[in-house]
Parts: structure tokens; C-alpha cells; sequence
């Protein structure tokens, strides 16, 4: 039993040895299995190598760039960090964004502190790290071989980069990053471009360099600049662009400056020293300011308009094709030159030029066409004949507006302080000069050829062409027939005379000038004369109407007409003078009054007048003669003749240095009465004809069988009779006709 026991112990015992040795062995095994190998050795020169790497730099107790990479390794001399998967965080110190750069690879310099990128990188600036901040703008841009400064946060490129902002894209060669002042700069050949809204066409910019500054939103541009959109473009030198909030293109400053503006039907091109550029809120063009030098052409169908100005702004509106022109506004030494474009079917219209010192033009609808063009302050517009037989003219106002109609059509033209030149070429081709003066003035011209067609002047209305000259309250000028009215005041003079009238028409085409409303008028001699028209003596004259025609040589007074020259004086209803010929004519209820010493007892020298009467009178002064008809009446001191016919000759005589005109005799014809009457008698002679003698008092009757009755002496007949006034005598000849006869009234009978 004893042994039994002693076996199964000893079987107990190997089964536990085998069952710990199992155990063993297993668990040895296990553990070789679960064991893992060794890691290789390091490559020479490098002290680390790591995965998921991470690196923080801060700045204080602040974060400031965080750089991580799927892949770590460091080299011992010169000790550099080479990375992989790349992505760094570079965070604003003054707000909640930061920026992102990632790129495949890249190394990092622990001893320069320069983090280069070296493959394809996506730099990523303005991301947001808290979330209730307000949203911002993020920019993108890819490029490569970017090296970062970990001290400033600089990144930096020399290859070419592509970025995204917004609605702007663009690209460069080289760039650069200084998240410290929020500047962006594009190095060479950088090119912007800013989508546009509602189907608007893209802006584009490039320049040599472009520096953007995030902070402020403002791009500086380095020349040569250039910015386009659709049809706008515009070319200078240095320029600067502001941005508003959302992005978008707010104003664009730049100098030596030059741009077009095309839009159908339309072209626009400016240029100046110095131009600004506003955009509305989809990229528009809302305002252009230039200044120094500056210059606008807008050509259109209707023709081409140039504006010149030390300043120029021109505010455009939305249009149906883009921006449209609606004002411009030159501010000093303004020029607009307007040349209309030839129309088929309209003549060739004049070129309009306006100079002053604020001039104003406002466009239609569309900005083609010009409504309105005006000056603040003074202003002179010429308008510059397209022919040779146009005239040329001129006119100063304070201020001047000029209205158009459709194609540039001008519709009307104000003037206040007007001043006019007009030089046309007169009737011996040579040119006349005309000027005028008013306190207001009004154009009016044909739609359908654009002519001047009706000129209204009023207060202190002064007019000069050549020797002539006039005035009056308004004016009303026809270009039409080239007719002139003068109303209120009237009054036209040169040097053959005035006249003055409340209403003066000049005919000029015709060279008649009428004058009506009561005329007054002074006619100068011409040096010759005699008669009625003395040489060296005005001739005065008032009546209801007066007509002159031929340059001053036909004169017509109608009305109540009243002619004075001196002393001498003539009243008609109608006189007609002829000044070349020397004529005059009066009709109807003829009156003429003629001074003259002679008469009376022997030596006497008071003044004396000879009246005539009669329906007509013509006076021929070359002969110096007087012819009245229809029934002529002579009154003279103590004397009447009377005949159907009576002619006065005059003679010239010089008497205090000066000539006079006399009048020598009378040649009376058809039914002859002549009546004396001195001391209560009276003589009475009769027949066909007579001649008078004014120096003698010498009377010759002839024809009809001539007599004379005298008061007292009786009847005296004869075939030709002569009285003697002074001498109180008479002679009788009957020639061969018989003998005298006398019938001697006898005392008391």
C-alpha cells in the first residue's frame, strides 16, 4: 500500500513538473511571439526622425505659429527640420483669424528660423477661430518654394502664384506675406480680376507690382497699370485701388492716366495727369475725376464733342448696356468742342466750341447724345461755319446755355451779359463785322439744319456793323431773310445820319430799314446840296413812318412828315428822297418854308420866310430847282402868287464864312394870281404865266391877256407885264400887240 501510494506521488509529481514545463514554454513562447523587433539605426547625420509631428511657437503665453506634419525628421549639421504633409497655422495677434499653409513637403531651418515649402503650396489667410466672430473675407493662394520667416510671420515666393479673394482672382510672379502688417505684395506681372455681378463682365487689372493691403482693403499699383471691364479700359502709370467691405472695387486713383469707354453707337476716351475712378456696388463706373490736363472725347453718330479742362468730373448712371454718361463738369480753362457729324439729307452743321471757367454738359439717356451744355460763371461759345459762305460767330455771356435736341441737334442757345461778333462776307466778298450787346439773349435754331434761326436780345440792346451803329430795349433778329427788329427806344445811326423810333426793322440782305411809331430822324449832308438841302447843313425830319433803301440813298418819310435844314422847312404826307440824284419828292399837303433876308423896303435885313403850298413838290438839286403841282400857292411878306404850277431856283451864296441857300426866282404857270397888299393897298395880277424875281421884286406876267389891278389906281393889261414891288412901278409891253391899256380908278368913284 505503502509503495502504491509512493508510485502515484511520484506520477503526481512528473504530471505537475510536465504541466509547469507546458506553462513555461508556452508563456515563453507567447512572449517571443508578442516581442518586437528592434528598430533599425538612425541614417547618419540624422538625430530624429518621428511621426505626426507638431511644433508651437509662441509668443509670451500666446500662441502665435503652429506647425504640423505627418512626418518628422531632423538632421545634425546644419541642423534642419525636413517635414512632410505640412500644414502651419500663423495667428493674428490682434483678432480671431488666422492663416493656413499647406504643402507636401517642406523644411525648416531652426538656425535662419525660415520655413521653407518647397512643393506645390495652398496658403489660405483670414480663417476664423471663433465661431461668433464676424465673418470676413478669406483669401487663397497656391504657389510654390514659399519660405516663411517664424520671427516676423513673412512668407515669401519668386514663383509664380494664383490667388482667390472674394470675387478676385489672379495671379503673379513672386509674391510676398507679412501677416504682421496684413500686406500682400505681387512682385511682377501681376494680374487681377474681380467677377462680376448679373451677368456683368469681370473687371480686370494687372500692373508691374501689385501691393495689397488687407487691413485697409487698399491695392497699390505700380505702372505701367491697366484695368478693364468689358468695354471700359484704363492705362496709367501708379495707380491705387480702394476696396469697400464685401470686396468690391470702390475708387481707382492713378496718374498719367488714359482710358475708353465703348458701348454701342458710343465711344468715350479720356485721358489727364492725375484720374479717379469711382465703381457703384457692382463694379460700375459711377464717377471720373481728372484733373490736370485733362480730356474727354465722346464720339457718337451724331458726331464727336471734346472737353478740355484743368479738372474734369463726369458722373455716369446704370444703363441697359452698361455705364452711361449722364454730366461732366470742367472746372478751369474749360473747352467743349462739339463737331457734328455729316448727316445725309442736312447740310454740314457749323463746329461749336464753349470756353469758361465751370462748364457743365449734360447727356441724354444713353449717354450719346448731349441735352444740355452751360457755364457757372462767364463763358464765350463760337460757332465755326462748315462752308465758306457761312458766317462765323461769336457770343460772351455770364452765364451761357446751350439746349440740343436729338443727334446733337442744337435746339437753342441763352446768353445773359450778352456779347455777339458775327463775320460774314458781304455783297463785294470782302468780310463784315458785326457786334452786338444786350443784357439777355435767346437762339433759336432749325431742327431739321441745324441753321441759326431766330436771335432775341432785350435790355440795352447795342448793335455795330462797320460805320453803323444801334440801340433800342429788344431786338428780334430773322436769320432766315436776315431781317432785324429794334422795339423800345429805337435808334440807328452812321455816318450819313440818325433815326430814332419805338420800332426800327433792318432788312439786311435787302439794305432797307424801316422805322414806324413816330420817326425822328437827322440826315447828314454830303457836301454838296443847294435848295431845300443845304451843303454843309443837317436835314432834320419827324414822321409817322420813314423807309431807307440803297445804303442810305433813298430815304421815304410817310406820315405827317416834317423835314428842317437850318432854317428852311418842309411838310408833306409822303417825301421821297433820292440822295445820289439829289432829288426830293413830297407828296400830298406840301408845305415848304423858306427863309430868306430879302423883301421889304430897300436895305432891310429882317428875316423873311417864303411859304409854298401845294398837293406835290419835286426838287432836282443839281438844277437847284423846286417844281410844285396840282396847284402851288407862294406866300411870301405882302405877297401871294398862285398857279397849277410853280418852280423855284436857288442859288448858293456864302455869306459869315458858311454857304446859304437862296432862292433866286419862281416860274409860275397855268391860271396865275399874284396878290400884294402894303399899306392897305392891294394889287392883284393875273395871267398864264410869270416869272418872279426875288432880289429885284421883279414880277413879269405873261400869256392869258396879263393884267393888274391895283386898289387904287385901277385895272393895268398888256401883252407882258412887269411890276416892281419896291419900286412901286409897273411897265407895260404889248409887244406889236397894240397899245397899253390902263383903267384909272378916279377919287370918289
Amino acid at each position: 500500500m505503502l509503495r502504491r501510494v509512493r508510485w502515484m506521488l511520484l506520477l503526481a509529481m512528473a504530471v505537475v513538473a510536465a504541466g509547469v514545463g507546458w506553462v513555461y514554454w508556452r508563456e515563453r513562447e507567447l512572449r517571443r511571439q508578442s516581442h518586437q523587433a528592434p528598430p533599425p539605426p538612425l541614417p547618419e547625420n540624422t538625430s530624429a526622425v518621428a511621426a505626426q509631428w507638431e511644433y508651437e511657437i509662441k509668443s509670451g503665453a500666446q500662441s502665435r505659429i503652429l506647425i504640423r506634419a505627418s512626418r518628422f525628421e531632423q538632421s545634425k549639421a546644419p541642423p534642419v527640420i525636413r517635414l512632410e504633409g505640412l500644414e502651419m497655422e500663423i495667428r493674428h495677434v490682434d483678432g480671431p483669424r488666422y492663416d493656413v499653409v499647406r504643402s507636401p513637403r517642406g523644411t525648416f531651418s531652426q538656425k535662419e528660423g525660415v520655413l521653407s515649402a518647397d512643393g506645390a503650396v495652398e496658403i489660405t489667410l483670414g480663417l476664423l477661430r471663433d465661431a461668433a466672430a464676424p465673418p470676413g473675407r478669406i483669401m487663397k493662394i497656391r504657389t510654390s518654394a514659399v519660405r516663411l520667416d517664424v520671427q516676423t510671420n513673412r512668407a515669401w515666393t519668386e514663383k509664380e502664384a494664383a490667388f482667390e479673394f472674394g470675387r478676385a482672382r489672379g495671379r503673379c510672379l513672386g509674391a510676398s506675406y507679412d501677416p504682421g502688417a496684413r500686406e500682400i505684395i505681387m512682385e511682377a506681372q501681376a494680374e487681377l480680376e474681380w467677377e462680376g455681378s448679373a451677368g456683368k463682365p469681370p473687371l480686370q487689372v494687372s500692373a508691374s507690382r501689385v501691393l495689397y493691403r488687407e487691413q485697409s482693403d487698399e491695392v497699390a499699383l505700380t505702372a505701367p497699370s491697366r484695368l478693364v471691364r468689358g468695354a471700359f479700359e484704363l492705362r496709367g502709370r501708379d495707380a491705387f485701388v480702394k476696396l469697400n467691405e464685401d470686396g468690391e472695387i470702390e475708387r481707382v486713383e492713378t496718374t498719367g492716366a488714359a482710358g475708353t469707354d465703348r458701348m454701342p453707337g458710343r465711344r468715350l476716351d479720356y485721358e489727364a495727369d492725375q484720374l479717379t475712378v469711382h465703381f457703384g456696388e457692382k463694379a460700375e463706373v459711377r464717377k471720373i475725376e481728372a484733373t490736370q490736363g485733362a480730356r474727354l472725347l465722346s464720339t457718337a453718330a451724331a458726331g464727336a464733342t471734346e472737353v478740355r479742362a484743368d479738372r474734369l468730373y463726369l458722373d455716369f448712371a446704370a444703363g441697359k448696356s452698361g455705364s452711361e454718361l449722364r454730366h461732366a463738369l470742367a472746372m478751369g480753362q474749360g473747352r467743349v468742342e462739339n463737331r457734328p457729324a455729316a448727316i445725309r439729307g442736312r447740310p454740314p452743321q457749323p463746329v461749336r466750341v464753349l470756353e469758361g471757367e465751370a462748364i457743365h454738359m449734360a447727356m441724354r439717356p444713353g449717354g450719346e447724345e448731349m441735352e444740355r451744355v452751360s457755364t457757372d460763371g462767364p463763358g464765350r461759345v463760337e460757332f465755326r461755319p462748315a462752308r465758306a459762305e457761312d458766317p462765323f460767330r461769336e457770343v460772351k455771356g455770364h452765364p451761357l446755355t446751350l439746349d440740343y435736341g436729338r443727334e446733337n441737334a442744337l435746339e437753342s442757345f441763352r446768353a445773359v451779359q450778352a456779347e455777339t461778333r458775327t463775320v460774314k462776307r458781304g455783297r463785294d466778298g470782302k468780310p463784315v463785322e458785326t457786334r452786338t450787346r444786350s443784357a439777355e439773349l435767346l437762339a433759336r435754331f432749325d431742327q431739321k439744319t441745324g441753321a441759326l434761326e431766330q436771335l432775341e436780345q432785350r435790355g440795352a440792346f447795342r448793335y455795330e456793323e462797320g460805320p453803323k451803329r444801334a440801340q433800342s430795349e429788344r431786338a428780334r433778329y430773322e436769320a432766315k431773310t436776315e431781317r432785324m427788329e429794334l422795339r423800345g427806344a429805337a435808334r440807328v445811326w452812321d455816318a450819313s445820319g440818325v433815326t430814332a423810333a419805338p420800332e426800327i426793322t433792318l432788312e439786311q440782305k435787302q439794305d432797307v430799314m424801316t422805322a414806324s411809331g413816330g420817326v425822328s430822324a437827322v440826315m447828314q449832308s454830303q457836301g454838296g446840296g443847294g435848295g431845300l438841302i443845304e451843303g454843309g447843313e443837317p436835314l432834320r425830319a419827324t414822321a409817322e413812318r420813314m423807309r431807307v433803301e440803297d445804303r442810305n440813298n433813298r430815304v421815304l418819310f410817310e406820315g405827317n412828315a416834317v423835314l428842317w435844314q437850318g432854317q428852311m422847312r418842309l411838310r408833306a404826307q409822303r417825301v421821297r428822297i433820292f440822295r445820289k440824284e439829289e432829288r426830293l419828292e413830297a407828296e400830298q399837303d406840301v408845305v415848304a418854308e423858306i427863309p430868306d433876308a430879302r423883301g421889304g423896303a430897300r436895305g432891310a435885313s429882317s428875316q423873311r420866310v417864303s411859304v409854298v403850298r401845294a398837293p406835290s413838290m419835286v426838287y432836282e438839286g443839281k438844277g437847284k430847282r423846286a417844281l410844285f403841282t396840282g396847284g402851288a400857292r407862294l406866300e411870301r411878306p405882302s405877297i401871294t402868287v398862285e398857279a397849277r404850277e410853280l418852280a423855284g431856283f436857288f442859288r448858293e451864296e456864302s455869306a459869315s464864312g458858311r454857304k446859304e441857300t437862296r432862292l433866286d426866282r419862281l416860274d409860275a404857270r397855268g391860271a396865275v394870281v399874284i396878290r400884294s397888299e402894303a399899306k392897305a393897298r392891294r394889287r392883284t395880277g393875273r395871267g398864264e404865266h410869270a416869272d418872279y424875281f426875288l432880289d429885284e421884286e421883279r414880277i413879269v406876267l405873261s400869256g392869258g391877256n396879263p393884267s393888274v389891278e391895283d386898289s387904287e389906281k385901277g385895272i393895268t393889261r398888256g401883252a407882258v407885264i412887269t411890276w416892281f414891288g419896291r419900286q412901286d412901278r409897273m411897265i407895260v409891253d404889248n409887244e406889236g400887240a397894240g397899245p397899253a391899256v390902263s383903267r384909272v380908278k378916279q377919287k370918289g368913284r
